[in-house]
């Protein structure tokens, strides 16, 4: 099982992207500034990475997955209880208001320093 000390104080994020992109520059620019990214593909994916493995932060991109997210954002809460999520959606989506699995709610379009900011302190 990986630590999260491992990445010598930097977070460990699991990041849940589908196959269509919602914004495609934010992987590279969080990789700039030190993030460590495990990147899944589905909800799936997501569950069987985090019961093998230590994550500081779960980020599920449901705008690129064209859902809500919030049925991976509860099996993800499930796993892990207190696990922090990020619920990235599409702009009008606005569906995870008052979803107590989702830490933060951040709806499409928003910039990468708002991103980075909702990421650095996990």
């Amino acid at each position: 099982m990986t630590k999260a000390s491992d990445n010598q104080g930097r977070g460990n994020v699991l990041w849940v992207k589908g196959r269509f992109q919602s914004n495609p520059t934010f992987i590279p620019s969080l990789e700039k500034r030190g993030v460590v990214l495990s990147l899944v593909s589905n909800g799936k994916a997501a569950e069987e990475k985090l019961k093998d493995e230590f994550f500081d932060l779960a980020v599920v991109d449901a705008a690129s997955m064209r859902t809500s997210g919030i049925g991976i954002c509860r099996n993800l809460a499930a796993i892990k209880p207190g696990l922090p999520i990020i619920l990235i959606s599409a702009e009008g989506q606005n569906s995870a208001q008052g979803i107590d699995c989702v830490t933060v709610n951040l709806e499409l379009p928003f910039t990468i320093r708002k991103l980075a900011n909702r990421i650095q302190p996990y």
